[in-house]
């Protein structure tokens, strides 16, 4: 009996989970916000070896 009500219930919630209505709700609930990424030095983001480098130049108290 429980393996009936539970397997319904699992139907139930994967018909639900395929609306098109609730996938629309759910993505815009988990949308971010657009950020400003003007001020980031992105050639700190590419490389791994030059944040390195400036952790030890902060580290040594000799970074600008």
């Amino acid at each position: 009996m429980a393996s009936t009500f539970f397997g319904r219930l699992g139907e139930a919630v994967r018909h639900r989970l395929d609306d098109s209505a609730v996938t629309d709700q759910v993505a815009q609930q988990l949308v971010l916000p657009p950020m400003d990424l003007s001020a980031v030095d992105m050639e700190l983001v590419r490389s791994p070896a030059r944040r390195s480098q400036l952790r030890a130049q902060i580290s040594t108290g000799s970074a600008v």
